[in-house]
């Protein structure tokens, strides 16, 4: 991290620094999953996911974060549920946060309301019988 001003560090330069290889990155990333596998601890112990994808511009670190964040969850959550949890980067990178507001717009969108419920996604209708 060394040729750095203050103002100048951002969590991109960190991530590039630790991916080539500086110490001192590598220990940020490091805790930054120890932090993250922290809350994925709490989420699992309520919600007993088998998949949990993370996104944002921080998980591009890979491993650097994912690793730590894994080993936490493994050490932390109740026993049983860590086990089959699993924990994957996701693909859509720093678009992560838009495509799932986008979906979620979509998904109210094109819901449709039978009787007192609303079922979502794709409607398939029958042809109206005339009567």
């Amino acid at each position: 991290m060394a040729g750095f001003e203050a103002g100048e560090v951002t969590a991109e330069a960190v991530i590039d620094a630790g991916l080539s290889g500086d110490p001192l990155a590598r220990r940020i990333l490091e805790e930054t999953g120890e932090y993250l596998g922290l809350g994925i601890v709490g989420a699992i112990n309520v919600l007993d996911p088998e998949l949990i994808v993370l996104g944002g511009s921080t998980i591009r670190a890979g491993e650097l974060v994912l690793e730590p964040a894994t080993r936490v969850v493994r050490s932390r959550a109740l026993p049983g549920l860590a086990e089959h949890a699993r924990i994957v980067a996701g693909e859509l990178g720093e678009d992560a946060g838009a495509v799932g507001a986008a979906s979620t717009v979509l998904r109210g969108l094109f819901a449709v309301s039978v009787g007192d419920q609303e079922i979502a996604g794709s409607v398939e209708s029958e042809p109206e019988k005339a009567g």
